[in-house]
């Protein structure tokens, strides 16, 4: 299992508005909308300040991991676009991965993962420039 590890290319701290920024919030968007069609949840669900449901709530666990440890983004830019704490990522990374070991969550983790690789060679390199 590859993961896609994307770099920016970018330091320092971000204000709102950068090039880096928009690439955050993008790809960020980009595995909502990927994650959201793959569970059938809305962005509203994804993006909700409430909990929501079981299902809703791993989907959003499940759309934060891939964010930070597929597409390499911190804990900090990932909770600033779900609108959480850095720790409730951290939390989400570490719950998605103790359900790596049913291999149905694994396989659905791959396609997913797999999605967003072919969405950032195809799309997501070129909003970086």
């Amino acid at each position: 299992m590859g993961y896609i590890q994307v770099s920016t290319g970018l330091s320092g701290s971000r204000s709102n508005g950068t090039v880096e920024s928009k690439w955050v919030t993008a790809a960020c968007l980009q595995t909502m909308f990927v994650v959201a069609a793959a569970f059938r949840l809305s962005l509203d669900d994804l993006r909700g300040t409430s909990r929501g449901s079981a299902e809703v709530a791993f989907g959003r666990q499940v759309a934060m991991y891939l964010s930070h440890v597929s597409l390499g983004l911190s804990l900090t830019d990932v909770g600033r676009e779900f609108t959480r704490d850095r720790t409730t990522v951290a939390h989400a990374c570490r719950t998605v991965e103790d359900q790596r070991d049913d291999p149905r969550t694994e396989a659905v983790l791959s396609c997913l993962e797999a999605t967003l690789k072919f969405w950032f060679i195809t799309i997501g390199k070129d909003m970086q420039s």
